[in-house]
């Protein structure tokens, strides 16, 4: 526990160190929230404010998610990532928590049996102007995942391949993704059957898809971006269709 609240704390004062750099704050509303292939806060618009700082390749920000429900859901996920070799890699560590009114899922609530926290640790190859692939590897390592039989974390994980071209004439990026979860295992306590951490038995193909998107600058000082994405989860047999739109300062 005490760690986790040392991580916590060093994600919030390296932002302090880093305020005077470059601060950017943005918010976006999407048609529907899907992360991973997973629909995350039902099938309802969602709102996704965001700040973050960076110098000289580190980053720290905060993310969050307010689904439009009659019982909304709610996330916020601090992180701090660092790119670095022509901007080529990237590692990152995140804490993605999904806060309640319960004691269970109160924020400061770090026991790792009972922790709304999910904290992740990933490294990315990000690609050139030349060769636009990206590859990723993220892996939960303390928190709400999946457990094994036994009650201990499975240290699930997620891998990512992508293909990432812009058409610079019309101002479009674009990518074509197929996401993986490595690891997962099914159980039964009771009457209940427990899955990976994202829905899966074993090895599952969870996120495959194709995303476009285009930015709008008003005066070089507001960014106007607009994505869409058509997203198709094989293990669960699923597709989405979604759009957003936001601004960034």
């Amino acid at each position: 526990m005490k760690k986790t609240l040392l991580l916590t704390f060093c994600m919030f004062a390296l932002s302090i160190v880093t305020f005077a750099q470059d601060f950017s704050v943005s918010a976006e509303v999407e048609s529907r929230y899907v992360w991973r292939g997973q629909p995350l806060g039902g099938s309802v618009p969602s709102f996704h404010p965001s700040m973050s700082f960076e110098y000289k390749g580190l980053e720290v920000g905060a993310w969050g998610a307010y689904s439009f429900s009659k019982n909304p859901s709610q996330e916020l996920d601090l992180y701090v990532s660092y790119t670095f070799w022509k901007e080529m890699f990237t590692v990152i560590v995140t804490d993605y928590c999904f806060p309640g009114e319960s004691y269970e899922t109160r924020y400061f609530n770090y026991h790792n049996a009972t922790t709304p926290h999910v904290f992740e640790a990933g490294v990315s190859f990000n690609g050139t102007e030349k060769v636009p692939i990206g590859v990723s590897l993220y892996t939960n390592f303390f928190g709400a995942d999946a457990k094994k039989a036994n009650g201990k974390n499975l240290f699930s994980t997620y891998a990512e391949v992508s293909y990432n071209p812009s058409i610079e004439k019309i101002g479009v990026d674009f990518s074509v993704f197929c996401g993986a979860a490595l690891n997962g295992q099914s159980y039964i306590i009771g009457e209940d059957e427990f899955l990976g951490f994202y829905g899966n038995k074993g090895f599952s193909v969870v996120n495959v898809g194709v995303s476009a998107s285009k930015s709008f600058s008003i005066k070089d000082k507001v960014e106007i971006p607009l994505t869409t994405k058509l997203i198709f989860n094989p293990a669960a047999n699923q597709a989405y269709l979604s759009v957003g739109a936001g601004i960034k300062l």
